[in-house]
């Protein structure tokens, strides 16, 4: 049992049987403890906090992830990370390792600041430190999580930390075979988001790096599998990967996993958590020999043949979508949609596909085509006539809509030619129309840039257009942090984004300390939200900040409920520590009094022995010879 009590009984004999105490701290007191050893400016006190913290994650590990994703901060185990004492460091590393590959503590970690710390360590030539450290680092930046949910942090760690980058490409040329591993595993996860993506193209990063990789070691199938520290999970998501040698990486790495028995039969599991066996069946298929050829000995391996009826479908839907992206801006299929602005070219569209993929569409179509218009051309004006006539019967909801959507300010104007609508938009909406074109036509283009996928986000949410606003919500993921995060959940609240919503307001009660310079505790906990409290010189307010009244309130409301789950869990944490104690008391008890039998049996029978000795000892030898 890894207790503050155990670490201190050090130099107490091994075999002293503990004694109740009627105050024995809870688990999390037990934490606290060691939390303040860590904090001492003595190395030795700092090691016994930090390797009685490593104690607790062999025996109590998925509780000790529970207090640190939701009751404590990590900041003072990541100042040991430069600790001059090696034994310190190295017990740090460990820990954070471990800590970096669990779900709930990957964020957390990031934003807590961890790659300030693990910074300091890159000109260290130590092979055992930079295998830790690249291990970390390609930990937090894992493109999907194991319960399907993307990764926040990749963004951010490539344009928040500029000198992250050139280490892991530095890395990837290390002798040592598993760094240069770790390496190419990181940039292909970071590749994953579309930001990044463009970046790495521009480096020439996938044929330089990831490509010369595989060039080395595609004939070594048996690497990947032999690291004991590889989990599936992480690589398993990159299958989908738009890029041949991300595409050769992982597949290499699969197969090698397909081939040892201690993968192989949890790969199934996996590949059916990340959509992999329908990627998997994709990638037979593609024009890059060496790729299809992988995926065919991979499915052959894991006999993935049961899914044809679910392919041919999903090929077939493949397929018409690609015919129909063919008619997107294309002047030669019949438009009868053009969409035109100052110093743009224009874009051709087809007035049925777009009313049929987004009804909202009709509304403001058929409102501009009844509308009068000081600039329409001559045309139109002979048409106005019959205009008219449809505006008695309009119920008044295409204007209200196009008001209320702030869509109608940005339209120019609008001309009905034969049998043609040609509409003029201002240069912000052009740009969102046709991202959103795009989409109607399933051309799923990747939303990357902040100021734009807000933008989309208002307008695809007035249009009813949910799959863009979930895409939106995805992409502003991350782009969360300090300088703007009321302004995302302000959108989320306004464009009913839950997801958004949740990601957002977690991320703010994890970073209350630095958003709210009051006390937080005394603040929010002892009243109800007041419009009236003076508090907002309080805030934060850099970036693009915002702190409404209704923000204010929905945060401090959420506070207020998870203090009230926090206090459930952490009773619940203490008495799910004091089970486990108890029967490990309960075990000690028993096998000491095993033990105590035992010796007395053990006497006994010496007692016995010796009876039987003396009375042997009279014998001839001949019987004492047959005695022993």
């Amino acid at each position: 049992m890894s207790t503050i009590n155990h670490i201190e009984s050090h130099f107490q004999s091994s075999n002293q049987i503990p004694q109740s105490n009627p105050s024995t701290l809870t688990f999390l007191e037990n934490i606290d403890r060691l939390l303040n050893l860590t904090n001492s400016t003595y190395s030795g006190i700092q090691y016994t906090g930090i390797r009685g913290l490593n104690d607790f994650s062999c025996t109590s590990f998925k509780m000790l992830v529970v207090v640190f994703s939701k009751f404590r901060s990590m900041k003072s185990i990541f100042k040991l990370v430069n600790s001059p004492d090696e034994k310190v460091r190295s017990e740090t590393l460990s820990l954070l390792w471990n800590f970096s590959a669990e779900e709930s503590l990957k964020v957390k970690m990031f934003e807590e600041r961890v790659l300030n710390y693990i910074g300091s360590l890159f000109n260290y030539q130590d092979e055992n430190l930079l295998l830790r450290t690249s291990a970390i680092i390609q930990n937090l930046c894992e493109f999907r999580f194991e319960k399907g949910a993307i990764n926040q942090n990749q963004i951010k760690m490539v344009t928040q930390y500029k000198e992250l980058l050139p280490t892991i490409i530095q890395r990837s040329n290390h002798q040592d075979v598993r760094i240069k591993f770790l390496s190419c595993n990181t940039l292909c996860n970071l590749s994953m988001n579309e930001e990044n993506r463009k970046l790495f193209q521009q480096m020439n990063i996938f044929q330089d790096v990831i490509g010369e990789f595989n060039q080395n070691y595609l004939n070594d199938i048996e690497l990947p599998s032999s690291f004991n520290w590889v989990t599936l999970q992480p690589l398993l998501g990159l299958i989908s990967s738009k890029d041949k040698e991300v595409q050769i990486f992982i597949l290499y790495c699969v197969l090698s996993f397909s081939l040892s028995e201690k993968y192989n039969r949890r790969l199934w599991r996996v590949l059916a958590n990340n959509h992999g066996i329908e990627s998997l069946l994709k990638l037979k298929k593609s024009k890059i020999p060496l790729v299809s050829e992988l995926s065919i000995k991979i499915c052959t391996i894991l006999k993935i043949e049961k899914q044809k009826i679910e392919t041919l479908k999903h090929d077939s839907n493949e397929c018409l979508e690609n015919e129909i992206s063919k008619l997107f801006n294309n002047e030669n299929m019949f438009p009868d949609l053009i969409i035109k602005c100052n110093d743009k070219p224009n874009f051709y569209l087809h007035r049925s596909i777009c009313v049929s993929r987004c009804p909202k569409l009709k509304i403001i179509l058929d409102s501009l085509s009844n509308e009068n218009n000081d600039n329409i051309g001559q045309q139109q004006q002979q048409q106005q006539q019959s205009n008219d006539n449809f505006k008695k019967s309009s119920t008044g909801i295409e204007k209200e809509f196009l008001n209320s959507s702030e869509i109608g300010k940005m339209i120019i104007s609008n001309i009905n030619y034969g049998d043609k609508q040609i509409i003029e938009l201002q240069l912000e909406l052009y740009e969102i129309f046709f991202e959103i074109s795009k989409w109607i036509y399933g051309i799923h283009s990747n939303i990357s840039s902040e100021s734009t996928t807000k933008s989309i986000m208002k307008i695809a949410y007035y249009l009813e257009l949910s799959d863009i606003v979930q895409e939106c919500e995805y992409s502003l993921w991350h782009h969360i942090d300090l300088n703007n995060c009321s302004e995302i959940l302000n959108l989320s609240l306004q464009c009913k984004a839950k997801q958004l919503e949740n990601v957002t307001v977690e991320f703010i009660l994890r970073n209350l300390d630095s958003l709210y310079l009051g006390n937080a505790k005394s603040d929010f906990l002892n009243h109800c939200f007041n419009q009236d409290l003076n508090i907002d010189k309080l805030w934060y307010s850099g970036g693009t900040n915002n702190w409404t009244p209704l923000i204010k309130n929905h945060i401090i409301n959420s506070y207020q409920l998870q203090q009230q789950q926090f206090k459930v869990e952490i009773h619940e944490l203490n008495n799910q520590n004091n089970h486990h104690n108890q029967n490990h008391q309960n075990s000690y008890h028993f096998n000491n009094n095993n033990n105590n039998n035992n010796n007395n049996n053990n006497s006994n029978n010496n007692n016995n022995n010796n009876n039987n000795n003396n009375i042997q000892h009279h014998s001839s030898y001949n019987d004492y010879d047959s005695y022993r």
